[in-house]
C-alpha cells in the first residue's frame, strides 16, 4: 500500500499531472475526421446497460458502445456543470481554468479545445440546454456558433429542441469541411420531469404518474419522510430523462449516417458528473459531495469506421484527458502544459497502463449538505479528493482553518460509508500530502471561501437546484 502511494505521489511530481509534452506533427493527418462531442448532463454510469444496469435506458448508446471503445474507469474533475465541461475543453482543472463553481468564467488566457481546431480550419458549433453553460462561462469562445438561448426565465430547454437547432447547423454545413459539433442535453437533471411515456416505461404496468413535490429532495427536516414507492417514482423519472435523452442521441447518430459523416466523425459521449439518487442523506442532489455516484461518469468514444469497435478500456482516465486525446485521434499536435494526459496511445495498445495514476475531484462545499461531518465547514470553499487505485481521500476545509478527512478503501466499501481515515492515519497522510503537493502546483485552493456571486446569478441557480 505504502509503495502504490508513494508511486502515485512520484506521478504527481511528473508530466501526467502539471504537463503534457508536446506531439511532433504527425507524419499523416488521419482524412478530415470531424468531431463530435456530446455531453449528457448529470447522467449516472450506473444507470446505463453496458456499464451493468438492469433498465434499458439508453438503447442508442449502447448500440454506440457496440461501436466504439467503452471506458470502465473514467472520473469528472468536479461535481457540477461548468467546471467539468470547462476541463473537458481545456485539459486542466478547475482552479488553472478558473471556472471554480457554476456561476464563474473561464479564465480569457486559456486556450480551448474549440479554438483550436477553429484554427485548423474546422467549423465549430456547440448547441447547450443549460444556463450553466451559457455565454457569461466564456465557454462560447472559439464557436462560430454557440446556441444557448437561455436566461432567468428560461433556463433549460429540453433535448429535442436543442437537437433541432443542432441538426439544422448540420445540414447547413458545406461538403467535405470538417467540424467540431459539441451538444450538451440537460434532461437528467433535477426536476426529473420527463415526457410521461418515458416515466412510466420503468414502472410496474397499470402505474399511474402521480405529481410528487420535488420540493422535499431539497428540505432537510423532510428527508427522511420520502417512502421507498415514492423514491421509485423518482428513479424512474430519472431514467426516464435518460431514455429522452438517448432517443434524440440516436436522432444524432442517424443524421451522420444520412449526411455520409458517420464514418469521417469521431464521436465522444461522456456527462459531465452524476448524481446522487437516496444513497445519502440528501437525497436526488449533486455539487457539493464527491462520492461515487456523481463523479464516476460514463465515457464512450466511436472511431471512424468502428475502429476498435467493441473495446472497453479499464485504464484510469480522467475529464482534463479528453482535450489531449481527441487532438492526438485527430493527428494535431497537443499544447504543452495540460493537466490531463492523452489516452490515444493506448487505444492503439502502446505503453503499460497506469492502475496508480492519481486522479482528483472537487465540489463546493455547502454545509447544509454534508451534516454528517462532524466539524464546521468552511462554506463556499472547495473540497478536493484524490483516487490512486482503490483508496479515496477527501479533504473538506474546515473554520478552523484545517481539513476533516474521509479515507475509503473503495474495493471493500464501493457505497464510500466507512470513514477509515482513523483506522489507517499513515495512509490518510500519504495520499494527503499528495493533494496538498497538487494544490500547491495549482490544481487546487487552499480552501478559502469562493468570491460572492451576484443576486440574479444565484436566483437562477437556485432554481436549478444548485443553491438552498
Amino acid at each position: 500500500m505504502r509503495r502504490a502511494v508513494a508511486i502515485a505521489a512520484l506521478a504527481l511530481a511528473a508530466a501526467g499531472c502539471w504537463g503534457t509534452p508536446p506531439l511532433p506533427e504527425p507524419e499523416s493527418k488521419p482524412p478530415d475526421w470531424n468531431l463530435v462531442l456530446l455531453s449528457i448532463d448529470t447522467l449516472r454510469r450506473d444507470h446505463l446497460s453496458f456499464y451493468g444496469y438492469e433498465r434499458d435506458t439508453a438503447p442508442n448508446l449502447a448500440a454506440l458502445a457496440r461501436e466504439g471503445v467503452v471506458f470502465d474507469d473514467a472520473l469528472a474533475a468536479f461535481s457540477a456543470t461548468a467546471p467539468s465541461h470547462a476541463s473537458m475543453l481545456t485539459g486542466l482543472y478547475p482552479d488553472a481554468h478558473g471556472i471554480r463553481s457554476n456561476g464563474r468564467t473561464l479564465d480569457p488566457r486559456v486556450r480551448t479545445l474549440q479554438e483550436i481546431l477553429r484554427d485548423r480550419g474546422y467549423h465549430t458549433a456547440g448547441f447547450i440546454s443549460g444556463w450553466t453553460l451559457g455565454r457569461a462561462t466564456g465557454l462560447g469562445v472559439g464557436f462560430d456558433v454557440y446556441d444557448a438561448p437561455l436566461d432567468k426565465a428560461r433556463p433549460q430547454r429540453p433535448a429535442d429542441e436543442t437537437w433541432a437547432e443542432a441538426r439544422r447547423w448540420l445540414e447547413a454545413l458545406p461538403d467535405a469541411t470538417p467540424f467540431f459539433l459539441f451538444i450538451h442535453f440537460y434532461d437528467p437533471h433535477y426536476r426529473y420531469e420527463p415526457p410521461e411515456e418515458d416515466a412510466l416505461r420503468f414502472l410496474p404496468p397499470g402505474t399511474r404518474l402521480r405529481p410528487l413535490d420535488t420540493k422535499a429532495l431539497r428540505d432537510p427536516a423532510r428527508y427522511g419522510s420520502i417512502d421507498p414507492e415514492t423514491q421509485r417514482h423518482y428513479v424512474a423519472r430519472y431514467d426516464g430523462e435518460i431514455r429522452f435523452s438517448d432517443r434524440h442521441a440516436g436522432h444524432l447518430f442517424d443524421t451522420l449516417r444520412e449526411l455520409g459523416l458517420w464514418d469521417r466523425s469521431l464521436v465522444v459521449v461522456l456527462s459531465d458528473h452524476g448524481e446522487t439518487l437516496f444513497e445519502r442523506e440528501r437525497p436526488a442532489d449533486h455539487g457539493a459531495r464527491v462520492y461515487d455516484e456523481q463523479i464516476r461518469i460514463p465515457l464512450l468514444l466511436r472511431l471512424p469506421e468502428s475502429a476498435l469497435a467493441g473495446q472497453r478500456l479499464g485504464d484510469p482516465v480522467h475529464q482534463v484527458d479528453l482535450f489531449p486525446s481527441v487532438l492526438e485521434l485527430l493527428g494535431l499536435p497537443v499544447p504543452t502544459g495540460l493537466q490531463g494526459r492523452s489516452f490515444a496511445g493506448r487505444l492503439r495498445g502502446e505503453g503499460d497502463p497506469d492502475p496508480e495514476r492519481a486522479r482528483f475531484s472537487q465540489a463546493v462545499t455547502k454545509p447544509t449538505r454534508l451534516r454528517h461531518i462532524p466539524e464546521t465547514l468552511r462554506d463556499r470553499a472547495i473540497l478536493s479528493a484524490i483516487r490512486v487505485g482503490d483508496r479515496k481521500l477527501i479533504e473538506y476545509p474546515t473554520r478552523a482553518g484545517g481539513w476533516y478527512r474521509e479515507l475509503f478503501d473503495l474495493s471493500r466499501d464501493p457505497g464510500e460509508l466507512a470513514n477509515r481515515a482513523d483506522e489507517d492515519p499513515e495512509l490518510a497522510d500519504r495520499l494527503g500530502a499528495a493533494l496538498a503537493e497538487w494544490r500547491e502546483r495549482g490544481g487546487g485552493d487552499a480552501g478559502e471561501p469562493l468570491p460572492a456571486l451576484s443576486p440574479e446569478t444565484l436566483e437562477v441557480l437556485r432554481s436549478l437546484g444548485y443553491v438552498e
